[in-house]
């Protein structure tokens, strides 16, 4: 028999029932608790009893119990108990995530603490006294000046309760809400602190003492806080909090609902973190359901409102802290939907406007720190909120931040001009090139010196290894013994390490397929002894260079191995080590190319994790002394491939600003220094591998400055090279991996072109050598990458000659190698771009074939992948280019399905991101051409509703036909001819703007 006074006895259904009527009740008044006993009879009683008891201890204002209450009573809204225990309760404060907060005395020890009740709705689930308790816990472990400590607990007359300190201030989101309307830009650390003064004065005088604040802020805390701008003061705020983070994450302790309303700022410059309530402890039992969520919406992590709890982490926390952050300087939440699943879907997407265009005030380093807190993916985040504050006090320091914005060295490459004449749907899609100015990796380390020499059996190569390892070990013991010979001992044994741990190791293991791991191994072994050694022997001056090498050498098997930060400082000590020589009277040439050698390779760092102010200092000053050697003295080959490399590198960063006669004069240099070279040693693939390269490269340049024919001229040069080395060394893996992103630029090219057969022939050859690195190498995920972005490109192909039923088994094997890829490598930020092309080009063959169901769930998938680019690069016309043209496709689709009206929506979106790129705007221009030809033969609209649908399709194209001309679009004649743009061509202005130009 249930019991009318235990509600853990009334059973699920009962409990439903309290939270109903409390819900109800706030809405319609105590009519509601009566409505529900109506309704059920058999659970009247324990109901009124329950509610009344919420009643009881003042958890209820009278205005939902008036008429309701057993013994009736009056009173004002605030109406609570006067005890509780040992407390006496003096007025409400508030209430947070899992309670309501009330100033009380405690009467035994004669002061004033918060106490905190559990919240009603929340008395009768299951796990709600075990996560009040759980906060108890949490709290009850930290000790930390931003962190109000808990002074006792315990639980009366059923409801659980805890005391705290006293502090007198606001909260954030208070604040903020106060301060909501101004301008952020023109706000300052004073108006913060103006209305904190103003929101305490507003209290009832028993909740705030006298001594609350003075109206300018006084004592050094307060000064800082509240004294300079307000991007300061937010800043600030954030720091104060991250310290918190930091102080509650080393302890085991997560909060999970970071916000504004969780932050308290007192008159004197405090900011303390409140409610743990929905805090994890380490090794705590779970007692969330999966699939639930944790936290306030609004500044929930992605993996948060998914509902994916073993992704929760301390990078779940950053990111609330940046949305926080967000907020404070913005004056705005990042995300905010028209409806709670809106707002999850925005922040799933990560669609939130940039932080400088609602506040332009805002330091450029600032929006950079919260970008990196709020990154989509946790693994590109900030990995603690000690490093986050790091950056926060950098920023304020005006010192640099560890923080770089997402640079387009790890995205997409420029999008070719559509081509000319082939099918309908595919050509509508941006064709795709590899080794443009934003590629993942592209500058290719040195080869080894040496001709690398692959033992037939790999028996004879570990046993000779192993043989070796154990002399050096022996060598290395009797060296130890004898310092007196430390300098020779110490080359002898470098020597030795680097010829059979390296050269075999990294060279010789290099390009064996299935092999990777073995060479890893060995490189690791190698690593190991360069450790010993760098340990055995101190630096002194003569072993100056001798240390550098080691270091350097240390630092390329770090990066060969993965662990590019441990790499940094290494090299940073080798090139402090070489600079030193370098500048010391009578530096020999070697010790000047080693120098600059190294900071090649620091540049290759650099690049690869988007630094490039560093990459092109690095670089910039090895091509300058590599020059000044080439001038005094003749040079070997392998220097002439370090000045190479480094021009190729300079090229790529000139490229990414965008600064093409640069970037091309730095490609054109570096093939002419090669191109003797490669002449006088045709066996040794390394020299014109990298001229071929180089080629390859100034040809984008070329193309995407509108000289199609010197690019494919260049195209052309490079391709005939790598076939020539192919046939030399066709197991290299990487010439065969340069050689399949030339054979899928060159193939691009000769699709603009008329030449089909030759065309469809260079992108089968390249996608046969990227399928043979796939195959081979499986745990590179650039062969991945690479494979399904030429496979992407002969789609392509085979689409303009309308072979459709050919193509799409390739297009769907790239899109699901790329949605592996993107899942294994969720730090890689360039294959979200790649993914959302594959998406698209999938589309486009599927409504070719009339599958109108599988179109648009691919274009709905290259639009998601479009709009994730765009969060981690939002400046990038390249990357607003891919999400125009996907969101073209998507509007395509919805006119191919008759979804008119979502098709215009669809396409003003697409329009509105598409910049001044030719090939984009003509996509839209053609969907909208066909839209409008569909809303003329839309018969099951009224002849009105059609003519002025077609209409708004028409003067739409108009407009985005006159900017496609303006931007470059040549291609009168597919205008003038093809069916789609059979309405248009009834609008004289249409005729006028298509008509060919006069000669000459």
């Amino acid at each position: 028999m249930e019991s009318k006074d235990n509600p853990d006895s009334a059973g699920a259904p009962l409990r439903e029932l309290v939270v109903q009527c409390l819900a109800r009740m706030e809405q319609e008044g105590p009519a509601a608790l009566e409505a529900l006993c109506s309704e059920h009879p058999d659970r009247a009683a324990a109901l009124r009893s329950l509610v009344g008891r919420l009643g009881d201890v003042g958890l209820l204002g009278n205005r939902l119990l008036d008429g309701t209450r057993p013994h009736g009573s009056g009173g004002d809204d605030d109406r609570f108990p006067e005890r509780l225990g040992e407390f006496r309760l003096i007025a409400r404060l508030g209430g947070g995530g899992m309670g309501v907060v009330f100033l009380a005395e405690q009467t035994a020890l004669h002061r004033q603490v918060a106490l905190k009740l559990i919240r009603p709705e929340l008395l009768y689930f299951s796990g709600a006294r075990e996560r009040f308790r759980r906060e108890v816990e949490a709290v009850a472990r930290l000790a930390h000046p931003g962190i109000v400590p808990v002074l006792t607990g315990g639980e009366e007359g059923g409801i659980p309760w805890f005391a705290m300190d006293l502090v007198q201030g606001a909260t954030l989101h208070e604040l903020l809400d106060a301060l909501s309307g101004h301008e952020p830009a023109r706000l300052t650390g004073a108006d913060l602190h103006r209305a904190l003064l103003e929101l305490m004065a507003a209290r009832p005088a028993n909740t705030t003492p006298a001594t609350a604040g003075a109206a300018t802020p006084s004592g050094e805390a307060a000064r800082r806080l509240f004294g300079g701008s307000w991007s300061a003061a937010c800043l600030h705020i954030a720091q104060a909090v991250a310290e918190a983070l930091q102080h509650a994450h080393e302890r085991g302790v997560l909060h999970r609902d970071v916000k504004p309303s969780n932050v308290m700022l007192t008159p004197d410059g405090r900011v303390l973190l409140l409610d743990f309530g929905l805090a994890q402890a380490a090794g705590s039992t779970r007692v969330t359901r999966t699939g639930s969520h944790l936290g306030s919406l609004a500044y929930m992590s992605p993996e948060q409102a998914r509902g994916d709890h073993a992704a929760i982490d301390a990078r779940s926390d950053v990111y609330s802290l940046g949305a926080s952050l967000y907020e404070m300087l913005a004056l705005r939440a990042p995300f905010s939907g028209a409806d709670e699943e809106d707002t999850r879907r925005r922040i799933l997407e990560g669609r939130c406007p940039a932080l400088r265009d609602l506040n332009a005030a805002v330091p450029r380093d600032a929006e950079t720190v919260c970008q990196a807190a709020m990154a989509l993916q946790p693994a590109r985040r900030y990995a603690t909120a000690a490093a986050f504050g790091q950056d926060l006090g950098a920023v304020l320091a005006l010192r640099p931040i560890a923080a770089r914005r997402p640079g387009a060295a790890h995205k997409l490459l420029r999008w070719t001009q559509r081509n000319p004449a082939g099918a309908a749907a595919v050509v509508l899609l941006a064709l795709l090139l590899i080794g443009g100015p934003l590629g993942y990796a592209l500058v290719q380390q040195r080869a080894a010196e040496t001709e690398k020499s692959l033992n037939a059996e790999l028996h004879a190569t570990n046993t000779r290894l192993d043989a070796t390892l154990q002399d050096l070990q022996r060598s290395l013991a009797e060296e130890q013994r004898q310092r007196q010979l430390a300098e020779r001992s110490f080359d002898r044994t470098l020597s030795a390490v680097d010829e059979m741990l390296t050269t075999v190791g990294a060279d010789d293991l290099r390009g064996v397929p299935q092999l990777e791991p073995v060479r890893r191994k060995l490189l690791e072994r190698a690593l190991q002894f360069y450790r010993e050694l760098e340990a055995d022997y101190p630096v002194d001056a003569g072993l100056r260079r001798e240390q550098g090498r080691t270091h350097r050498s240390i630092a390329m098997l770090l990066r060969e191995l993965g662990r590019d930060d441990q790499a940094r400082p290494l090299f940073e000590e080798s090139l402090a080590e070489l600079q030193a020589l370098v500048a010391s009277p009578g530096a020999t040439p070697e010790a000047r190319h080693e120098y600059a050698a190294a900071l090649c390779e620091l540049a290759r760092l650099d690049y690869q994790q988007a630094r490039n102010d560093d990459a092109a200092l690095h670089w910039g000053e090895a091509a300058e002394l590599l020059e000044q050697l080439a001038a005094e003295v003749t040079v070997p080959p392998e220097w002439v491939f370090d000045h190479a490399s480094a021009l190729v590198g300079l090229g790529l960063l000139a490229s990414q600003e965008g600064a093409g006669p640069q970037a091309l004069a730095h490609y054109r240099r570096a093939a002419d220094l090669l191109a003797p070279v490669a002449a006088a040693r045709p066996s040794d693939t390394q020299y014109a591998s990298l001229r071929a390269d180089a080629l390859n490269k100034a040809s984008l340049i070329c193309s995407n400055a509108g000289r199609n024919d010197e690019a494919t001229r260049l195209l052309a040069e490079a391709w005939a090279s790598f076939e020539q080395l192919l046939a030399i060394d066709a197991t290299d893996d990487s010439l065969r991996n340069r050689a399949l992103e030339c054979a899928s630029n060159y193939g691009n090219v000769l699709s603009a072109g008329s030449d089909r057969a030759l065309a469809e022939a260079t992108l089968q050859r390249g996608c046969s050598l990227a399928r043979g690195l796939v195959r081979e190498f499986p745990e590179n995920p650039d062969y991945g990458m690479r494979c399904s972005i030429i496979e992407l490109n002969l789609v392509t192909e085979l689409g303009i000659q309308e072979r459709f039923a050919e193509a799409q088994p390739i297009a769907r094997e790239a899109v699901t190698r790329l949605e592996r890829l993107a899942a294994e490598q969720p730090e890689r930020s360039d294959i979200p771009f790649y993914l959302g092309a594959a998406h698209g080009i999938a589309s486009a063959i599927h409504l070719s074939l009339g599958e109108l169901d599988e179109a648009l769930v691919e274009a709905q998938s290259g639009v998601a992948s479009g709009r994730a680019s765009q969060q981690d690069f939002p400046e990038d016309p390249g990357v607003s280019g891919q999400l125009s043209a996907a969101l073209s496709q998507l509007a395509d689709v919805q006119r191919a399905r008759g979804d008119l009206d979502e098709a215009l929506a669809t396409l003003d979106e697409s329009l509105s991101r598409a910049g001044q790129r030719p090939e984009v705007l003509y996509q839209a221009l053609e969907t909208l051409a066909r839209a409008a030809v569909a809303a003329r033969d839309a018969d099951d609209r009224p002849a009105g509703e059609r003519d002025a649908l077609r209409g708004e399709f028409e003067e739409r194209a108009l407009v985005t036909l006159r900017a496609a001309l303006d931007s470059g679009y040549t291609d009168l004649e597919r205008l003038r001819t093809r069916p789609d743009f059979a309405t248009l061509r009834e609008r004289p202005e249409f005729q006028e703007l298509v008509a060919a130009p006069p000669p000459e």
